[in-house]
């Protein structure tokens, strides 16, 4: 098998708590200063890159994962409510 380079885009999206659903936090006009505590929800929004080329808009090349994780390793049961609702939701389209 070839050598290929295949890493995450800059433009990868890693938030949490309060700001997990601001769509482009973590520029100059929304700095991503935010520490994250005890109870936070982190959200990885993430698309690859390979041989310099943005798999996410060129040529049709569509590839993306999101992940929301409890950065202590355990929901709360509010959030483990909001999760299961949101991944059956995905389940089901």
């Amino acid at each position: 098998m070839e050598d290929v380079d295949i890493w995450l885009t800059p433009a990868s999206l890693h938030r949490n708590g309060c700001n997990s659903a601001i769509l482009h936090y973590g520029h100059e006009n929304a700095p991503n200063t935010k520490k994250i505590i005890d109870g936070d929800l982190c959200l990885f929004d993430m698309g690859p890159e390979y041989n310099c080329y943005v798999l996410l808009f060129y040529f049709l090349l569509a590839s993306d994962i999101t992940t929301t994780f409890p950065c202590n390793g355990k929901f709360t049961e509010k959030q483990k409510l909001i999760y299961n609702a949101v991944l059956a939701a995905n389940i089901e389209i």
